[in-house]
């Protein structure tokens, strides 16, 4: 991830309480990931095609975790 993305526009997206840390403890884990939280998927929604964005991945997301169901059964 480059300096200016996570300076310009991650830091001010978590900031805003829009995108949160998996790890917050660490925040430079090689393992760290960031989600959207409940107030930027609100915000999301407002946006011109945000919530089709949210229910496409969504919808992605569930059929990626289809597989490992299958396996469990």
């Amino acid at each position: 991830m480059s300096a200016a993305f996570s300076e310009h526009s991650l830091r001010p997206a978590i900031a805003a309480g829009l995108v949160e840390m998996i790890i917050p403890d660490k925040a430079n884990s090689r393992l760290q990931r960031y989600r959207t939280t409940d107030a930027g998927k609100a915000r999301l929604a407002k946006t011109r095609g945000g919530a089709e964005l949210i229910d496409r991945l969504l919808v992605a997301r569930i059929q990626q975790a289809e597989p490992a169901l299958d396996d469990a059964e």
